[in-house]
């Protein structure tokens, strides 16, 4: 499939059918305004849900790398690759989170987000060819929204209000 023909439609039906191969479900929430957001997605791997925030006019080539990156959040948790992180919505739901594993999910999250990365990288142009993964959490400025407000939010929770208790918001 060539670049120049490839439509959000498409890409969504493509991942529509990989995620139903895999046993992963699809959750797609749509946004007016470029100014809300242009694409983010989020793992919910105890449940094997994919959560993507898109807008109209996104790029499918966007779509598709977050999408992949999401994917393998769900494979790592499934292959307890990086435990530590992506175990930690999944204790806090079941009330196990202590502060050792909440200390040890933070240290290892930035090489989890790597780690997906690298495997989406290698893994997206065999499902949608032609595609060059854009590998996020290589680059500082992810780097720094990663810190201030995934990480910054988890030990704010941490120090100010353990035990947590807002289960529905996904660390």
């Amino acid at each position: 499939m060539a670049k120049k023909n490839l439509t959000v439609k498409k890409v969504l039906k493509i991942f529509t059918n990989f995620y139903q191969k895999n046993n992963v479900k699809l959750q797609i929430n749509r946004y007016k305004s470029k100014k809300e957001l242009i694409a983010s997605g989020e793992a919910d791997c105890s449940n094997s849900l994919i959560i993507i925030n898109i807008i109209p006019n996104i790029d499918p080539k966007h779509l598709a790398g977050t999408l992949m990156h999401e994917y393998f959040h769900i494979y790592c948790y499934r292959n307890n690759i990086y435990k530590e992180y992506h175990r930690l919505h999944e204790y806090w739901l079941k009330g196990t989170l202590t502060r050792k594993k909440l200390n040890d999910g933070i240290w290892t999250g930035l090489r989890a987000e790597r780690h997906v990365d690298k495997l989406a990288e290698q893994f997206l142009p065999l499902i949608i060819p032609n595609i060059k993964y854009s590998a996020l959490y290589s680059k500082q400025y992810c780097i720094k929204k990663y810190n201030k407000h995934y990480i910054g939010h988890i030990r704010e929770t941490r120090d100010n209000n353990f035990p947590l208790e807002n289960k529905n918001c996904y660390i």
